[in-house]
């Protein structure tokens, strides 16, 4: 191997939030590199840096402080540093990184140092040592390096996923049997490599490195696509922020270049606390992720002429498998809020089971022509994604997933179809023309309600217990008239032992202990009536915990006494979509009892003073529940049509909805009344819609085709009606409009 440079790119982005923190990591960045310049004897390293960060004052100490770390460990601009800024200001790293590579290939022309490597790394990461001695011994002239890598923690611990054994078995295999030109493998060489492994290396794409022959290729081909088919580079970098390395795999697919890997580490990845993985958010997955899988896949069928002939296989299997670890982790997301991370929330309200293959498949087939979705509901996700197709998206990406690609894998069908990419793609997009989850086993679904059900009895039993806790005004009067007692107690004591000259009088107290009696005795005749008043505290203290008992009984016992009157109303209003006529003394049961503790005025006192409107709305609420009760019972007595029965008990099966919504967020929410926003958060989590299901005993299919009677819908439309029902309610606006007789 003659003499061979290395160019290291960084791209940088600072906020300013923190600058002693930033000009820290970048120092650790900048020192791994100084490192490995020293150790590197085959050439010269040279560290490309390329500045996205906000145009402003503070950019010019920024780069200031940037040019000094960089000094100070032998990077002098001009001579082995380049340090460019970017005229057009786009916030992200995606473009950044876009850019530098630009920058690195300009620079390399003008210096005709085209045998030069290629090297990647982040402003926060490091390379080990070595790390470029390796690089440079693995390429080859058309050449793409892949290696392994660390994942530290800001602790400093390793938190690589499976400790790297995937990474360093594939990159064993690799160094062992590169991945020649299509040209060689054609010619069935014995040292080239099938790619039977290397869609596995997906992991591995993170730490690529590439020799100027095949950066240039792939950039010219990227920039050319996105100019062309994407409107321009940086209207889709301003839209789209990360994950380009999804994209990176075209560079693996093309015809004439050779992939091979270093045997041992080359990168560590810090993950601090304000890094993107550490921060997920739901677009990155809806919007960013799609994108850019979207884009690969239109980037090489819009190229093939420069890709290997077996480029489809090798692209269906890489998308599979981001496809299943995508999922992976929004399951993964789910659990934890499942087991009490609130920052997970929006991941369980807002993904399911195989959401993120939906997402791709709706917005690959978008119909151009018109500019806009084929349906309503997807046209805010639509808009949100541009530019992330061109006109031949939609025929692309069925052509990817067609039946005949899957056929013509030939002898890796096995793999795939024990794998779970399979399993996803084929259930959500090769078999079914309309979306539907993969559905789970019976075993499963039963594993996982008793996990959600265990999950919520012990966050209602953690609420039940902290307002157990809260004592009652004369639970705390006992303790103060305790307080009190030990209090004179000790005087009484300190003067018996006084009069008894255990404790002696000062000089100038003598004549005291002339009163001593008289001092005692009043202290014994408070004391008396102290324990007095503890013993009729005591009584009314052990009423007050009893009726406070009985009142929780009781509310727990309302929260039931609803779901059974919605049970019976769901199926009276089945009836009479039979043309039953129903008895009024099914509605007189829903009445609450006029003598129940609830009603009463006193409780508030006891449990809370400071949630006395909170009470107070409860009330409001039963005597609705009331109201509900002997308007219904006399209603279906009157001369009314089943449409106008239907009608009515369709309103009041809403309304009940919301009062059990109420009070069940109150149960949870340590009772708390809640504020109509509250509730209108609360009734969108997934649980209580599901608790809401079990309501409908007799609603358990799908609906049959072309039926309009309500017992072939199945329960969870059945709920969605009736929730829409209740909202409507609530928004509703009445205006009563008072008028008199003129005289």
């Amino acid at each position: 191997m003659g003499k061979r440079n290395a160019y290291v790119l960084t791209r940088l982005y600072n906020i300013y939030v923190n600058e002693e923190e930033y000009q820290k990591r970048l120092a650790k960045a900048i020192g791994s590199v100084a490192a490995n310049a020293k150790d590197y004897k085959d050439g010269e390293v040279q560290v490309i840096l390329y500045d996205n960060s906000p145009a402003g004052e503070k950019r010019k100490d920024h780069i200031k402080e940037v040019r000094k770390k960089c000094s100070d460990n032998g990077f002098i601009e001009g001579k082995n540093l380049w340090l460019f800024t970017a005229e057009e200001h786009i916030g992200n790293s995606a473009y950044a990184a876009f850019a530098v590579r630009e920058k690195a290939l300009e620079l390399i022309e003008s210096l005709d140092d085209t045998g030069a490597v290629i090297i990647s790394l982040d402003q926060d990461d490091e390379l080990k040592p070595k790390a470029i001695r390796r690089i440079c011994k693995a390429m080859t002239d058309k050449g793409v390096v892949l290696t392994p890598f660390s994942i530290v923690s800001a602790g400093g611990k390793d938190i690589t996923g499976d400790g790297g054994r995937i990474q360093q078995k594939i990159a064993k295999k690799l160094s062992l049997h590169p991945v020649v030109n299509e040209e060689a493998q054609n010619a069935k060489q014995s040292s080239c490599n099938t790619l039977k492994d290397i869609v596995y290396a997906s992991s591995l794409g993170w730490s690529k490195s590439y020799s100027y022959y095949a950066l240039k290729k792939y950039h010219e081909a990227l920039t050319k696509f996105l100019n062309d088919s994407r409107v321009s580079v940086s209207e889709y970098y301003s839209k789209h922020k990360n994950y380009e390395d999804f994209v990176d795999f075209f560079a693996l697919l093309l015809s004439d270049v050779t992939i091979t890997a270093t045997r041992k580490k080359t990168h560590i990845y810090n993950k601090y606390s304000d890094s993107i993985t550490s921060n997920p958010s739901v677009d990155a997955f809806r919007l960013d992720r799609t994108a850019s899988l979207i884009t690969l896949i239109d980037l090489c069928y819009s190229t093939k002429a420069i890709l290997r002939s077996d480029f489809k296989r090798l692209l269906l299997r890489y998308v599979s498998i981001k496809v299943t670890d995508i999922e992976r982790i929004l399951e993964g997301y789910r659990k934890d809020f499942a087991n009490g991370d609130e920052k997970k929330r929006e991941f369980d309200e807002a993904t399911h089971e195989n959401y993120f293959i939906a997402k791709l498949r709706r917005l690959a087939e978008v119909d151009i022509r018109y500019g806009k979705p084929e349906q309503k509901q997807d046209e805010d996700l639509f808009n949100l994604a541009k530019p992330v197709y061109c006109e031949k998206t939609k025929s692309n990406f069925k052509d990817l997933f067609s039946c005949e690609t899957i056929n013509a894998i030939g002898p890796y069908e096995a793999e795939l179809s024990n794998a779970d990419s399979r399993l996803v793609l084929e259930k959500a997009v090769l078999k079914e023309k309309e979306f539907r989850p993969v559905k789970p086993t019976r075993k499963q679904k039963k594993k996982e309600r008793l996990e959600r059900r265990r999950l919520r009895k012990r966050k209602e039993e953690e609420i039940s217990k902290r307002y157990d806790k809260r004592m009652t005004p004369n639970q705390i009067r006992q303790i103060v008239l305790w307080v009190l007692i030990g209090f004179f107690g000790l005087f009484l004591v300190a003067f018996i032992l006084w009069a008894l000259g255990v404790i002696p009088v000062w000089k100038g107290y003598q004549d005291t202990n002339k009163i001593l009696p008289e001092i005692i005795a009043i202290l014994l005749a408070i004391l008396t009536f102290l324990l007095n008043e503890v013993s009729k505290v005591g009584i009314l203290a052990r009423e007050e915990a009893t009726k406070k008992k009985l009142y929780f009984s009781e509310f727990e016992d309302l929260i039931r006494h609803l779901e059974a009157n919605l049970k019976v109303m769901i199926e009276v209003r089945k009836q009479i979509s039979d043309n039953k006529i129903p008895a009024s003394v099914h509605f007189s049961n829903l009445a609450w009892p006029e003598s129940s503790c609830l009603f009463s005025d006193e409780m508030s006192k006891i449990i809370d003073k400071g949630k006395v409107d909170d009470f107070a709305r409860l009330k409001v609420n039963l005597r609705n529940i009331q109201n509900s009760a002997r308007w219904l019972s006399v209603y279906v007595r009157q001369d009314h049509t089943m449409e106008e029965l239907c009608e009515a008990i369709d309103w009041e099966i809403a309304r009940h909805f919301g009062y059990l919504m109420n009070f069940h967020y109150m149960k949870n929410n340590n009772f708390q009344f809640p504020t109509p926003a509250e509730l209108d958060y609360y009734i969108k989590e997934k649980h209580l819609k599901e608790y809401l299901s079990t309501l409908f005993i007799s609603y358990s299919g799908e609906p049959e085709h072309g039926s309009s009677k309500t017992e072939n819908f199945s329960r969870e439309e059945m709920v969605e009606k009736y929730m829409k029902i209740y909202n409507d309610d609530r928004r509703m606006r009445r205006n009563v409009i008072l008028t008199h007789k003129k005289s």
